[in-house]
């Protein structure tokens, strides 16, 4: 008799061993991978570790700029002309803008003014 003809009733039912990888090279490298990784996830050093001074001068900079009332100006300056230009370019931008003739060069003037506002 042959290995086909001896094959097992399926009863739909899914073993657990099937679902398992089975041994081998390709599983060996994955296993070291996956060992490598949990170490150095939780065991190594980092590559570079800042000094106590440049982390001071790292907060302090954030500091400064997430606080600085010339920050918070300069930023709700820009977010308003940015949003006049999202604004204008919503007026102009309509379905098949490209082949309807006033749109067709309306539309790349304004794309460019919120381009312009976005750099």
């Amino acid at each position: 008799m042959s290995q086909i003809e001896r094959r097992p009733n399926n009863d739909g039912s899914i073993s657990v061993a099937r679902l398992l990888p089975r041994p081998g090279p390709k599983m060996f490298g994955v296993a070291i991978w996956w060992v490598f990784g949990l170490w150095a996830l939780h065991f190594a050093s980092a590559p570079y570790t800042p000094t106590a001074v440049e982390e001071q001068r790292y907060h302090d900079l954030m500091q400064e700029a997430r606080y600085s009332i010339e920050a918070r100006e300069e930023e709700g300056q820009a977010r308003a002309r940015l949003m006049h230009a999202q604004a204008g370019l919503d007026q102009v931008n309509v379905f098949f803008w490209r082949f309807r003739e006033p749109y067709s060069t309306l539309v790349p003037q304004r794309q460019a003014e919120g381009g312009r506002e976005m750099a």
